[in-house]
């Protein structure tokens, strides 16, 4: 009885404490902390939209974004920017920590959010388009284009309350402006160290679904003490919203490997260096490399599935290879520069720059990161390629094949066999044509099992070495 009631009494304290519990938690306020740092591909939309997912499921409050990005795809900023406007759950942009950006697609990600927010020392801004043209890289000054991605930008800032005019000359010149600029701009609404102080911040505000005329609506963010009731068409307060438990999500192993390769940065690496490893590979003995090449290429063949590729790049890069293989074959040497060479032109063009939204600046740090790592690249496997070329040969002189070549005395008449000395060494020997006499210099054509078959040369041709018995 005793141990039944012990039971009992552990029983209803677990769920006395299980009852405490979910009350404390289901009083709480959530907010989702999703990270967004790097170029915006479309793994970043998807990791973006899991977190999205997953904020519905447990009723979040809040979703906050971290921003620290250049940019990043066209069409994966543009989705982002749409799952953002359509999500029934209010989402912040926060540009943090201190010396993060929002450049580009970045800034276009932020004007998209219902609250825009920066911490001191970020910039945001540089969305002025560019162009990869063969006679290089540069802005984009077209009207057309201009024009219409300056008022995408407008469009966003204007259904969120904020400077257009701001907005337009992010595109249009190229502005950066900080925190203090921005705020005083209207261009964000607060200045937060992290996510922390701008939940701080938010618990006085409320956001507002307003009516803008003609069927259009716009949010705009109104101190509590300030709504009346009939004020707005919905109301999102965030009183209470300061003692939120932030819960961030972070990328699995799957999701941080292909946000990885995704990046154009390292998927061109990957594409290099696998394709100059396994050249080297099948140049030298083993398996070893051939298989770190081929992993290389998979993973960045997987990595341009996501991000695309420039088909005259990929031409490039096939010469390459094709050439850098028929060296194997031939062994004439320029074959392997050659291929070299287009394998490297082919890294360098391959990616679809012309896609993506992201500054000049950047752009350019991109290209000469690939132009150095990918030259360094190639002439460190041409070294390798070339030093197992000579090693190759040198060990075929220590073979059976060592004594074509070499000099050596006949010891008696060869008519046409008889024995010769080379090397310090008695061979038995046949004379490629007619009798060479015993004491004559000879030369060995070729070898036939125990067998050489030489051939008379000069005297002075012969070893110096070798005396006559």
């Amino acid at each position: 009885m005793l141990l039944v009631r012990t039971l009992v009494i552990i029983l209803l304290v677990t769920l006395i404490c299980n009852a405490v519990v979910n009350e404390n938690s289901n009083d709480a306020p959530v907010v989702v902390n999703i990270d967004v740092k790097g170029e915006i591909t479309p793994i970043t939309v998807r990791f973006v939209h899991e977190g999205f997912s997953y904020a519905r499921s447990i009723g979040a409050r809040l979703i906050v974004l971290r921003l620290d990005t250049p940019g990043g795809q066209v069409e994966a900023v543009k989705e982002l920017m749409v799952d953002i406007e359509s999500m029934e759950i209010p989402v912040a942009a926060l540009v943090v920590p201190i010396g993060a950006v929002a450049w580009s697609g970045g800034a276009y990600v932020l004007m998209a959010s219902h609250i825009a927010a920066m911490a001191p020392g970020t910039t945001i801004g540089s969305c002025q388009p560019i162009q990869v043209t063969p006679w290089g890289i540069r802005y984009v000054n077209s009207s057309k284009v201009l024009n219409a991605m300056s008022e995408l930008l407008a469009n966003h800032a204007r259904l969120h309350s904020r400077n257009e005019t701001v907005a337009r000359l992010f595109v249009e010149e190229n502005l950066n402006i900080g925190p203090s600029e921005a705020l005083r701009m209207h261009v964000i609404e607060f200045i937060a160290e992290d996510v922390r102080d701008l939940l701080q911040q938010l618990e006085e505000w409320c956001l507002v679904k307003c009516e803008a005329g003609t069927g259009d609506f716009k949010w705009r963010l109104v101190k509590s003490e300030t709504l009346t009731k009939d004020k707005g068409l919905r109301r999102i307060c965030f009183r209470g919203i300061a003692r939120a438990r932030i819960v961030k999500i972070t990328p699995g192993l799957q999701q941080g490997l292909l946000q990885l390769i995704s990046n154009p940065l390292i998927a061109d690496l990957l594409l290099l260096i696998g394709l100059f490893t396994l050249v080297t590979g099948l140049k030298t003995p083993g398996v070893g490399m051939e298989l770190a090449g081929t992993l290389m290429i998979l993973l960045a063949i997987m990595g341009f599935g996501i991000i695309g590729i420039e088909e005259g790049g990929l031409f490039l890069v096939i010469l390459g290879f094709i050439l850098a293989i028929a060296e194997l074959k031939t062994h004439v040497g320029i074959l392997l520069v050659l291929g070299l060479i287009c394998m490297t032109l082919g890294g360098l063009l391959i990616l679809p720059l012309r896609s993506w939204w992201i500054p000049l600046t950047e752009l350019r740090r991109i290209l000469l990161t690939l132009t150095i790592a990918s030259c360094s690249i190639g002439v460190l496997f041409g070294l390798l390629v070339y030093k197992a070329t000579q090693a190759q040969r040198r060990q075929r002189k220590t073979g059976p094949e060592a004594l074509i070549g070499k000099k050596g005395i006949t010891l008696c008449d060869l008519k046409p066999i008889g024995e010769i000395r080379v090397g310090g060494e008695i061979w038995r020997a046949t004379a490629i044509s007619g009798t060479i006499k015993k004491g004559r210099h000879v030369e060995v054509v070729r070898r036939d099992g125990l067998t050489l078959i030489v051939r008379e040369c000069d005297e002075g041709k012969g070893l110096s070495e070798e005396k006559k018995p």
